[in-house]
């Protein structure tokens, strides 16, 4: 993760790459945040994400992480543990 993203400021290729990914995901999708148990649909997430909200960035970093873990390798060599 660079220090734009823990400062909590992705770049717009990385905004536009999780709507993208949201865009085809099932509408009826539903995603957790956090501790707090908190619920958003695809379509709330995509809000989130597009306002830039600390939610959203959230999730942005996570989506780019598992897509990096995805392209390196890393994924596969845990699930194979």
């Amino acid at each position: 993760m660079s220090g734009d993203e823990k400062a909590g400021t992705v770049p717009e290729e990385a905004i536009q790459t999780v709507l993208w990914r949201l865009d085809v995901c099932s509408p009826s999708i539903v995603y957790s945040s956090g501790a707090d148990g908190q619920t958003y649909t695809r379509d709330e997430m995509k809000k989130e994400v597009a306002a830039h909200s600390a939610t959203g960035i959230d999730f942005v970093n996570a989506e780019i992480d598992f897509l990096r873990a995805q392209a390196s390798g890393e994924l596969a060599a845990l699930l194979a543990q």
